[in-house]
């Protein structure tokens, strides 16, 4: 988690927002469901939607889960 953490934070995002904002990109998902508690953590992931992930960030994510595949042994 902390090598997405640290990959959020260097293109400026919540590891919320780009966590969720992954989710809604891929081809073989027809919905993301979001859960909040506080008003903030909505307003954030609501403000997911108009995140871009571009080529170079999704090809270090694709890094990162390469490298640890399975992060729950």
């Amino acid at each position: 988690i902390e090598e997405y953490w640290n990959l959020a934070q260097e293109f400026n995002l919540s590891l919320a927002q780009m966590a969720i904002k992954f989710c809604e990109i891929q081809p073989f998902v027809t919905s993301v469901i979001i859960g909040a508690t506080k008003m903030e953590q909505l307003k954030t992931n609501i403000d997911s939607v108009n995140i871009n992930l571009d080529k170079k960030i999704i090809e270090e994510i694709g890094k990162i889960h390469k490298k640890y595949p399975n992060p729950c042994p």
